[in-house]
């Protein structure tokens, strides 16, 4: 993709689990949400549950991969602030 957005993610166990292994990687992209670090957690979590996905992808302003988030990590984060 232009300027190296990521625009999906493929889970290995796809791969290892299908009888086919002559598919091409493509074939095997699943959707992902995009955010930037600045978003807030809570509002993270809201796009995931909607998108029903498990995984975010964290991008910088020049739509660059900065990592991945996973919406465990965020509820946990959000109850521990809560919390506190």
């Amino acid at each position: 993709p232009p300027g190296g957005q990521p625009s999906g993610l493929v889970n290995v166990l796809d791969i290892l689990l299908d009888q086919n292994g002559n598919k091409p990687l493509g074939d095997y992209v699943r959707r992902i949400v995009t955010t930037t670090e600045e978003e807030p957690a809570y509002r993270i979590v809201q796009q995931l549950r909607a998108a029903r996905l498990g995984l975010a992808a964290v991008v910088d302003k020049r739509k660059n991969l900065l990592g991945i988030v996973a919406i465990e990590d965020l509820i946990r984060r959000l109850v521990s602030s809560t919390s506190a």
